[in-house]
């Protein structure tokens, strides 16, 4: 996913670096990245959908459902997509991070 529009917001701010929907789309490139849904077993009902667990008496002991999770690396990113030092610092961050 994000390769193809990783390039694509490189090219589009090499060609046009004053268009202000280039800055929109950086935000929403960031955004999209940090947000995750992630299935768990969280001990307490999670909003929205859920499967009660309960043990051989009936008793309701956790929950299986899914959770939204934040990146707080690319959410960072989104709220600094306007500030290039900013942005390639936390890119610097993420390039460490997979290796």
């Amino acid at each position: 996913m994000n390769s193809t529009q990783r390039m694509v917001l490189d090219v589009w701010k090499l060609a046009t670096p004053e268009d202000a929907e280039y800055y929109v789309a950086e935000f929403n490139y960031h955004v999209n990245l940090a947000y995750n849904e992630v299935m768990g077993l969280p001990p307490d009902l999670p909003q929205g959908e859920a499967f009660a667990i309960t043990d051989s008496t009936g008793e309701v002991v956790g929950y299986m459902g899914s959770y939204m999770s934040r990146d707080s690396v690319h959410t960072e990113l989104a709220l600094a997509s306007d500030d290039l030092e900013a942005r390639e610092q936390a890119n610097a961050i993420i390039a460490e991070l997979k290796e």
